[in-house]
């Protein structure tokens, strides 16, 4: 049923509590000023700027608009007086096998699916398709009976959203060009094994779900996608034999990079890339003369224990390969240099670190500035407006020492005495060994960290003449055993670690190491272990999973994870901690997984807040009854579930930016406390169909969900299917036509653009059929 969507869902009864109060107790993170809307029952605000019969289309209320010409019977008109496509350019899943084919296809509007098996070797072009879900398209042998695909070239100037994933093999053997020229997300983009293929655009694309993989194609010369933020899991390339220039500008997270065997290819550009999950990986790439990412901060994996770290191999010998890594900590230069796998002393590739003439001269030049200013807050949004979140302008959180995006650790705060090894650096004294602009030559022995230097003042870990780390306190090994407290004596001057730690029956119930810095490698245990606090004060990336094992009881006894300044985490998964209450980690901006089940001790409540985190991958919160609130105010990008079942005090899920994704399922279920959802941002969500989002037995006054963005097709399914207003208890959808949504909108104070709140709406005119 396509039921009408300007209908706000407002249904609380008349003594049930406003939802919007739990975002008052925010105020003590300085992130609740201007976050509530309306109570309910309250007159709805001012009528909002755009509105059904104006001829633009906002995607949170309307699925068209055509002006005046909305309610013409088809075809003199696609659109219903209410804004809502007519049952004709509403298709199923379309094979698209000849003329007649495609030319009944060109009314489609929406499809679920699309496939081509082109009898005749032609241009297509279909203008009229915006949106593909539940799946996408393609031209590839996903079935053996499938017949090939003679389409010489393919465009679908307004598509914006593609579910599935957009995937084209040797079955599309004359195919030349691939244009998506308003594609923003899709799950997958796989091109492989096309003898023909010179061109795939895809200039607005947002971010992808899952891989990049084009692999094989021995005519692809062009490879524009220019506008991605994310690629969440793996850009591969491969066999290319014909690419010269690879250029993403805009990318800041990717979760690995691996290109191989591109012979060609000679100049790799990168220039907001912030974060990489896991690692990069070049092979065989003999003209590589340079790979520019100067603003890289966070390297993943780049040493580990096993084979996941980063890898050089066979890249250019005359000239040397350059990389360009001005934003790189100096013991990660010094790592990329001399480390056998990567640059070898020198003598496999060359490395431009933060003090190198290059990077000096880009920031003289002010090249390095305009890209610094452009992803001062991480994830500077300007230019990408989408449904009501107004993505442009800066995100403040109101807290010291520069919590919001990359403005912590680099404008000086990083200079701290190195003498007093056991300082908690907390409170903003915590040691970023990020590069800044700096007046003045880094002064080697005067006790603050600067910028090329790994240390500066301890003289127990540094070498006070270089500002290296001694090499006994850099620890290298497979596996450690922890034991013992001898063995954690051994580990307590370690500023850096790679390598595996596993804690035994006897290991420490404290585990603290005061000086470590980075750790590539997993603290794990196979047993059940006494521990009660892992506390790792000078902490900047943890790579690798702290506390894992294949058992899920290893630490029944834990209490307490503090991390105060980490910025990178691979993930945790704490199972079976009935006493666990204190989870501190309020500089993370990037991580893996968040697990918690069968943990938490009611009685010391406590909150989880990740005021800085931008990219995370899944949160999971089961049988976990001392969570009040999970605050996400800057997460943009969450890949898998959104999970929280039988969470006895939950009350408030806030993640009001998460817009530079599609695909996570949310799935909320006997948290009897538990009132708000807030996801403003997110414009499309996954869906089979229906949209995989599920609320049931939570608050007996209702849950309210907050999907102010939300497409308002899956706003329908939604309400149909996952969270309905006649349940008990009931599940109200809040969406872009809702009285909070247009009251959040006119609250909105001066100086908190960009937080959950909206501004311009996500406009777009399409070419009528």
């Amino acid at each position: 049923m396509r039921a009408l969507c300007c209908i706000a869902v407002c249904l609380f009864g008349a003594a049930a509590s406003d939802p919007s109060k739990l975002l008052e107790g925010l105020k003590a993170f300085s992130l609740g000023d201007g976050l509530g809307g309306k109570t309910l029952g309250e007159e709805g605000g001012k009528k909002e700027k755009n509105f059904c019969g104006d001829g633009v289309v906002d995607l949170a209320t309307e699925e068209c608009d055509e002006g005046k010409a909305n309610g013409l019977p088809w075809p003199e008109s696609f659109c219903t007086s209410e804004c809502m496509y007519v049952p004709e350019v509403v298709c199923p899943a379309l094979l698209i096998n000849s003329t007649e084919a495609l030319e009944e296809a060109q009314r489609c509007r929406t499809a679920e699916d699309v496939e081509f098996q082109l009898n005749t070797a032609i241009d297509v072009v279909m203008p009229n398709l915006t949106i593909v879900l539940p799946g996408g398209v393609i031209g590839s042998r996903e079935d053996p009976t499938n017949l090939p695909n003679l389409a010489k070239s393919i465009s679908m100037p307004n598509l914006i959203f593609a579910q599935d994933e957009i995937d084209f093999d040797e079955e599309s053997p004359e195919l030349e060009t691939l244009e998506f020229a308003s594609l923003m997300y899709t799950d997958d983009i796989e091109l492989q094994d096309m003898p023909n293929l010179r061109t795939f655009s895809a200039p607005k694309l947002v971010s992808t779900d899952g891989d990049v993989q084009i692999l094989r194609d021995p005519q692809l010369v062009t490879i524009d996608m220019d506008g991605a933020r994310i690629i969440e899991d793996q850009f591969e390339l491969e066999d290319l034999d014909k690419l010269q220039v690879l250029k993403l500008s805009h990318l800041e997270h990717v979760g690995r990079v691996d290109i191989e065997r591109c012979p060609l290819l000679h100049t790799v550009e990168m220039p907001s890339l912030y974060s990489v999950g896991v690692a990069i990986n070049l092979v065989s790439l003999p003209t590589l003369k340079s790979f520019r990412a100067p603003l890289l901060t966070l390297s993943g994996r780049l040493v580990f224990p096993d084979d996941t770290r980063w890898d050089f191999s066979e890249l250019g010998t005359n000239p040397l390969t350059v990389f360009e890594f001005c934003r790189l900590p100096a013991v990660e230069i010094r790592f990329l240099e001399e480390r056998e796998e990567l640059c070898s002393d020198g003598t496999k590739c060359t490395v431009e670190g933060p003090l190198s003439p290059a990077c000096k001269e880009a920031l003289k030049e002010g090249k390095a500035e305009k890209e610094e200013k452009k992803t001062d807050d991480l994830f500077d949004l300007s230019g990408l407006d989408v449904g009501k979140m107004p993505l442009g302008g800066k995100f403040d959180l109101g807290l010291k020492e520069g919590l919001g995006g990359l403005r912590f650790g680099l404008g000086g705060e990083t200079g701290k005495k190195g003498g007093d090894k056991g300082e908690k650096p907390d409170g903003g004294k915590c040691s970023f060994p990020v590069p800044v602009l700096e007046k003045k030559a880094a002064v080697c022995g005067n006790g603050i960290l600067e910028t090329g230097e790994e240390c500066d003042g301890d003289g127990t870990v540094c070498d006070n003449e270089t500002c290296k780390f001694r090499t006994e306190v850099v620890c290298e090994f497979d596996s450690f055993s922890l034991n013992s407290t001898a063995d954690l004596q051994e580990l307590e001057n370690c500023a850096v670690i790679i390598g595996d730690v596993q804690l035994g029956i006897a290991a420490p119930t404290d585990l603290e190491l005061p000086v470590l810095q980075v750790i590539y490698g997993a603290i794990e245990s196979f047993v059940v272990t006494p521990l009660k606090r892992l506390i790792l004060p000078g902490v900047w990336k943890s790579p690798g999973p702290l506390l894992s094992g294949p058992g899920l009881n290893s630490f029944p006894d834990l209490e307490a994870v503090e991390l105060p300044c980490v910025l990178q985490s691979f993930g945790w998964e704490i199972f079976g901690s009935p006493n666990f209450n204190i989870f501190e980690l309020p500089k993370l901006q990037v991580a893996r997984t968040l697990v918690i089940e069968d943990s938490c001790d009611a009685a010391k409540p406590f909150d989880l807040v990740f005021p800085d985190l931008r990219i995370r991958e899944e949160v999971r919160l089961e049988n976990c009854p001392g969570v009040r609130k999970l605050v996400d105010p800057s997460l943009v990008f969450q890949e898998n579930p959104l999970r929280v079942v039988n969470c006895a005090n939950i009350e408030l899920l806030f993640q009001p930016k998460m817009s530079l994704l599609f695909d996570s399922i949310v799935d909320l279920q006997d948290n009897p406390k538990l009132r708000l959802l807030d996801r403003s941002s997110q414009v499309f969500a996954q869906s089979t169909p229906p949209v995989r989002i599920t609320a049931s037995n939570n608050s007996p006054g209702g849950l309210e969900m907050r999907y102010c963005s939300l497409y308002v097709e899956q706003v329908d399914e939604l309400r149909e299917n996952g969270c309905q207003a006649n349940a008990d208890p009931p599940c109200f959808v809040l969406s872009g036509g809702s009285r909070e949504c247009a009251a959040k909108e006119e609250k909105q104070p001066a100086g908190s653009e960009g937080f959950g709140l909206f501004g311009d709406t996500f406009k777009f005119e399409l070419p009528k059929f």
